[in-house]
């Protein structure tokens, strides 16, 4: 009877015992689960700030230093001028000749102060055959009043400066010709642009 129990007493033993190392055994693969867990959250962790700074300071440089952002509700019609050896002519002739005319709008919720540029259209050069035949842009001549006969001083072609209020409308009328100095065939394709000037009372 004796024996009978110790050989009882000694299954026991073997059973607590292995009991101890599977637990131990599944204390330490559950530790180890952890680690790589937690290291894989860090690194999702990690990206995703990674990515919504990327993205606050893309969107902050982009309010900052493009000069159309708050234009992006400005919209313009008649921008496109094409100017041929037909309109080479006298000053006289110029004021006369029919005008060209610029609306724009301003639908955002705060006045704009800009400037109007006159530019070179480069897609319409690429497709003409006319490269060696282009004016020079000190050859153009404009007028905004009829009156008035004015030339371009620099390559920026600045034409006016202005400001437009809020939710409101604006237009401008311009004539465009050659000086008649030039002789032959001459062309020039340009194009309106607007930009943004900072405002100086804020």
């Amino acid at each position: 009877m004796a024996k009978k129990i110790r050989q009882i007493k000694l299954a026991e033993e073997d059973i607590n015992k292995n009991s101890g190392k599977e637990i131990s055994h599944t204390i330490s693969k559950i530790k180890a689960h952890e680690r790589l867990y937690t290291f894989l959250l860090v690194i999702v962790f990690m990206v995703t700030i990674s990515v919504s700074v990327f993205l606050g300071l893309k969107v902050d440089s982009y309010v900052l230093y493009d000069p159309s952002y708050y234009l992006s509700s400005f919209s313009l019609s008649g921008q496109s001028v094409t100017l041929t050896s037909n309109n080479i002519m006298s000053d006289e002739e110029g004021l006369k000749s029919p005008q060209k005319t610029l609306d724009f709008s301003n639908n955002t919720n705060h006045k704009v102060n800009y400037i109007i540029r006159f530019a070179v259209d480069e897609d319409m050069f690429e497709k003409c055959d006319c490269k060696d035949k282009v004016v020079d842009y000190h050859m153009i001549k404009y007028s905004l009043d009829g009156k008035t006969v004015q030339t371009f001083t620099d390559e920026t072609m600045i034409i006016t400066a202005g400001m437009i209020k809020e939710k409101s409308d604006d237009y401008l009328n311009i004539k465009f010709w050659i000086d008649d100095s030039i002789k032959g065939e001459a062309y020039f394709y340009g194009k309106f642009i607007m930009e943004e000037l900072e405002d100086m009372d804020s």
